[in-house]
Formats: C-alpha cells, sequence, structure tokens
C-alpha cells in the first residue's frame, strides 16, 4: 500500500536523541502501513546513521536512512527527503523533536475533508527540555490561532508552522521546496512561499499539543541568532509586501503596529551586534508604523518614551554588559571559594 505520510526527519550528530524521534512515530495510532519514515542524514560525525538504521531495522518501521554526501543544513535536507517520499502529506520532523500519538491519525482525518487547494493542516504545539535522558514539557501550549490573516502569523515569533503541520507533497513541489540559500528560519520562509502560490491553511481542532519541540542542552551561539534575526526581518518584510499587495496598497494601522511588534526583538540583536542593519531597519519599520515602540520589554518601552528609543537600546545594552561581567565576577568568586556561605 502506498503510504499516506512521510516523516521527513533531518538529522545531524543526533545520536543522543534520534530514538525518541522515531518512537514517536512508531506509536502513531494510524495504520502503520499508512506511513513511512525517510531519515537524512546531513553528515554526521557520530553514530546518528548507525543508530537511525538499527532503530528501523529492529521495529520493522518502513523507512530508509539518505545520506546527503556533504553537509547542506535542515533546509536541503529536508528537500532530499520529501523528494525522496512517496506519501501525499509531509510530517517534517526533526531529530530532537516528538510527535504526540495522535498527531498524524486527527490531521489526516481532517484531509479527507479539506478542499484540494488547503496545503498545510497545523496544529499545536509545546515546547520540551530533555531531563535524564527523558523529554519533559515546559512553556505553554501554542497554536497558529487563525484569527486573523494568515501572512501575519506565519512570520509571528511563536507560530511553529513547520514540525506541528502537515504539507502536501504536490505543494512542495509547485514551489520547489525550502529555498538552499536560507539557513535561518527557514519555515517562516517556506510558508510565505507556500501563500504566496495560493496555498490554504487549516487547523485540527484539538487544544492539546501535537507537536513539541526539543530543547538540546546545546544553545543557538550569537552569529546564528545574529543571522535568525536577519532572515526574520526578511521574512517579515516579505510578509508586509505581500499583504500590502493583497490590500490593494493600504493596510490598517492595527495590522501596521502587528507587523512593527514582530520587528522589535531583531532590533535589539542588531544593535549589539550589526548597527548598520539596526538604523536600516529601524527606518523600514518607522515607515510602516511611524509610532514604533518596543513591546517586548516593559522597561525598553518605558525607557524609549523618555530618552528615545536608540538610547534606550544603548542603555539596555550597557545594562547587559554590566550583567554578564557581574555574573562573571560572581561566577568565579564562588569557584574559589571553598563552600558556600549561607545567610540566615
Amino acid at each position: 500500500m502506498t503510504p499516506h505520510v512521510s516523516v521527513v526527519i533531518p538529522m545531524h550528530n543526533s545520536e543522543a536523541w534520534i530514538s525518541l524521534a522515531l518512537q514517536s512515530v512508531l506509536k502513531q495510532t494510524c495504520p502503520r502501513e499508512r506511513l513511512e519514515s525517510i531519515v537524512v542524514d546531513d553528515c554526521s560525525t557520530d553514530q546518528s546513521v548507525a543508530v537511525a538504521r538499527d532503530f528501523i531495522a529492529r521495529h520493522g518501521i518502513s523507512g530508509k536512512v539518505i545520506k546527503s554526501g556533504r553537509r547542506k543544513g535542515a533546509g536541503p535536507a529536508r528537500n532530499l527527503g520529501w523528494r525522496a517520499a512517496a506519501g501525499t502529506w509531509i510530517q517534517f520532523l526533526d531529530a530532537d523533536d516528538i510527535l504526540a500519538p495522535s498527531k498524524i491519525e486527527q490531521q489526516t482525518s481532517l484531509a479527507e475533508s479539506v478542499p484540494d487547494d488547503v496545503a498545510v493542516i497545523c496544529s499545536r504545539w509545546q515546547r520540551l527540555e530533555l531531563v535524564d535522558g527523558e523529554w519533559r514539557p515546559i512553556g505553554p501550549v501554542i497554536g497558529p490561532e487563525f484569527d486573523d490573516d494568515v501572512i501575519l502569523k506565519i512570520v509571528s515569533v511563536n507560530a511553529g508552522f513547520l514540525g506541528p503541520a502537515l504539507i502536501r507533497k504536490s505543494m512542495l513541489e509547485t514551489i520547489s521546496g525550502f529555498s538552499p540559500d536560507v539557513k535561518h528560519a527557514e519555515d517562516e520562509h517556506l510558508m510565505l512561499k507556500i501563500a504566496a502560490a495560493g496555498g490554504k491553511f487549516a487547523e485540527v481542532a484539538c487544544e492539546a499539543p501535537l507537536y513539541f519541540i526539543g530543547q538540546t542542552p546545546s544553545s543557538m551561539s550569537r552569529d546564528s541568532r545574529l543571522e535568525l534575526a536577519r532572515q526574520h526581518m526578511q521574512n517579515v518584510v516579505i510578509a508586509e509586501r505581500m499583504l500590502r499587495e493583497r490590500r490593494l496598497g493600504t493596510l490598517s494601522a492595527e495590522e501596521n503596529k502587528q507587523i512593527s511588534g514582530l520587528c522589535d526583538w531583531t532590533l535589539s540583536e542588531f544593535y549589539e551586534h550589526d548597527r548598520a542593519a539596526f538604523h536600516q531597519y529601524l527606518h523600514w519599520i518607522r515607515d510602516v508604523d511611524p509610532s514604533f515602540v518596543p513591546q517586548h520589554s516593559t522597561k525598553l518601552r518605558l525607557v524609549s518614551h523618555v530618552v528615545g528609543y536608540e538610547s534606550a537600546e544603548a542603555v539596555a545594552l550597557h545594562y547587559r554588559r554590566l550583567r554578564a561581567w557581574y555574573s562573571r565576577r560572581l561566577s568565579k568568586s564562588q569557584g574559589n571559594s571553598p563552600s558556600p556561605v549561607l545567610r540566615a
């Protein structure tokens, strides 16, 4: 039987958690013959490939492991996977993420009743942290909640569209999948391409999370955060242009404020690490929303009202650096101390 859903799992040095991801596929409540798993190894240097192959063989999973040949990143690895897939729908699953047992069953049930122009079926999600080899939920349950234009939801910080979604393979073929030159926020970029191609979005009516995003011990580097900020801003610019075209050139004051609110966290990153980008995008944001003040930090917003936004960013940067310096000094002091002192 031809699989209805292909689960595409890109991985790089994921030996510690790839089995947990595959286990979540194995636990799906839909018929196993309707699923296949395609693991795409992006030049791992650990035992990820051996672990994945062993799990697939031991549990009789319909699937395979593909090796990319050279390191290309998550987007191109996902492209290799969906192009090799036989399913009508594609489930992207990062190697450190988990599917809820009923995820694919609930979404494919909805897929049978939606119009052909629905290209994405979304669900709610939640973050996980790895504790003693087990994933534990942290933070709120988040969902797209389509109460306004999907374009703004796509570039929302908490949208989480990719893993929580099922995507029609035919739509991925139409848009040629992930853009290989986009290395960060590629999920936002992909969904914008789908929306631009006329793809519609639907959501499973389930309040519980159906997808869990893992927080692994390796944190994002400063350079990665900066590149994420750059690509997110480029995605917001694309989204603003798409929305303006749909509104025949005019956006409401509320829409302009929503757009500027999607940008303010990136400005803090730019102010510290790329001042030219800070001025470039601040100018663009003020063209969109002349009344812009940052919303992600109450203190920054209040100081901005007193001394102006750019001066407030300068104050915030000095404060962050002072706090980091103090933390280092405190850590060094505690490291040299024979034992902690408890005070009443």
